[in-house]
């Protein structure tokens, strides 16, 4: 999952379905499995970090800066 699918499934709960298809290759794929708020399911399972950059400039032309 990329990291803005975590944090949407996170939002969502269990109104967010994660659904793995596999063997893709031939055009059709198989239905893997449909896993019901996979943020919780998966939790302690998920290595990785998602890192978002705003430029410094965008920071300081925004609502709320102190500059």
């Amino acid at each position: 999952m990329t990291g803005n699918e975590v944090l949407i499934a996170t939002q969502h709960r269990k109104e967010y379905w994660l659904y793995v298809v596999d063997q893709c290759s031939d055009g059709a794929g198989r239905l893997f499995g449909a896993y019901e708020d996979p943020a919780t399911l998966f939790g302690s399972d998920m290595v990785g970090d998602a890192i978002f950059r705003v430029p410094g400039g965008s920071l300081k032309n925004a609502p709320g800066s102190n500059l």
